[in-house]
């Protein structure tokens, strides 16, 4: 990413020069090959490119990266589910049926004791698997894939808000009660239409906290799971409830925009070759966009090229430990970031010889496929390396600032 907005400013500047910086070049030999056309699962592939482009954007034709879908939304068809955990302890807490789970369409969305009681709530914690009380919060009982669907058609078109009402009795011991891992995803995708962050919860204490108050154990909603606490011996009767923001019915899941990879600025390198591995069998359109601009006039083209991956081992001389794009990362002395990918049979990491380069991400496992980022600190020297390291094998790479 830090790549693209790098390419981006780039752009700009490059406009602010004026057309007297230097005439646009044509890009009609801009042109993509590769040796074949059907390669294996993990084989590096390794698109050879022509003609002089000064911004190349590479998009893989993998989900996530196709050309088609740079300026519109990716789609999914899917039904909703509601999947969460829950904990309550301690063993000896007298109140081992403290949340209770509703939800409502006419409440006004203000969060507020009066209206909480002033709305229709419908109690469905008959669908939860319900957590025996334990020593520790640690021990989490799974509620998967309820079907939430019922929910949204008693009312469609409303957006409903889901509660956790919470009570303690006078004169007990209190029970902690936790949710955690909420959200709400699709059925067939297994993608979020809502993540707990998105439910955005809140706390409201009622009656009792008051009379018990404690600066240490309280309710609250963190950005990770709801919490219903409060002193160990309650000699008042508390409520409270952690209340959903709206949630609308979706019949698709909204995976956004697909990006490219920036794999040329304007001051870097003629770029002739680009490797890649594809980690699924697989046929994918595989796009590099080029451009040549200034003020008053841009060029630009694309060169396609239609790889087939089957399931398979890679050839021997592919199937090595370590696997990436380059063996040496040039980065404009104007910029301060570079990517490159990798693939490695083991579970690897990656060090760098000066405390000034960092990568992110600096580990990954076995036979997934990463963009590392490398990132240039002020002062970094014009060249150091990062050496790679999976299982018993190691690969160094430089890292030169042009």
């Amino acid at each position: 990413m830090k790549r693209f907005f790098a390419f981006a400013a780039a752009l700009a500047a490059l406009y602010a020069c004026g057309d007297s910086f230097y005439d646009v070049a044509p890009l009609s030999d801009f042109k993509v090959s590769t040796e074949k056309d059907v390669y294996k699962a993990g084989e590096r592939v390794t698109f050879t490119l022509s003609g002089d482009a000064d911004f190349i954007m590479f998009y893989s034709g993998e989900e996530g990266s196709a050309y088609d879908y740079r300026d519109k939304h990716r789609l999914y068809p899917d039904e909703m589910r509601l999947s969460f955990s829950t904990a309550t302890y301690p063993v000896e807490g007298t109140n081992p049926h403290s949340g209770r789970l509703l939800w409502s369409n006419d409440f006004p969305g203000v969060y507020d004791p009066e209206w909480i009681k002033l709305s229709t709530w419908h109690d469905i914690t008959d669908r939860i698997v319900y957590p025996l009380p334990s020593p520790t919060y640690y021990t989490l009982y799974d509620t998967e894939d309820m079907d939430i669907s019922d929910i949204f058609a008693a009312a469609p078109g409303e957006p409903v808000y889901f509660c956790w009402a919470f009570q303690t009795n006078a004169n007990s011991t209190r029970n902690r009660f936790r949710v955690d891992n909420w959200h709400i995803y699709g059925k067939n995708t297994g993608k979020d239409f809502y993540s707990f962050a998105q439910c955005s919860f809140t706390m409201i204490e009622g009656c009792g906290f008051d009379v018990d108050p404690s600066p240490t154990y309280f309710p609250k909603v963190t950005d990770k799971y709801i919490v219903w606490d409060g002193i160990s011996k309650s000699t008042a009767y508390k409520e409270g409830w952690a209340v959903s923001g709206p949630i609308t019915f979706a019949e698709a899941i909204d995976a956004g925009k697909d990006s490219g990879i920036a794999l040329k600025s304007i001051g870097d390198p003629v770029l002739r070759e680009h490797n890649y591995y594809f980690s699924k069998p697989g046929t994918y359109e595989v796009v590099f966009e080029a451009m040549n601009i200034n003020a008053e006039k841009k060029n630009s083209a694309i060169a396609k090229k239609t790889i087939t991956v089957e399931a398979g081992e890679a050839p021997e001389d592919d199937a090595t430990a370590i696997r990436v794009s380059t063996e040496t990362i040039r980065i404009p002395a104007t910029a301060a970031t570079a990517s490159f990918n990798i693939c490695c049979a083991s579970a690897w990491t990656i060090t760098s010889s000066d405390s000034l380069v960092s990568v992110s991400p600096a580990s990954g496992n076995a036979g997934d496929l990463y963009m590392v980022t490398v990132t240039l600190g002020e002062g970094a020297p014009s060249e150091s390396t990062l050496t790679i390291s999976a299982g018993e094998a190691s690969k160094t790479i430089k890292v030169v600032i042009e």
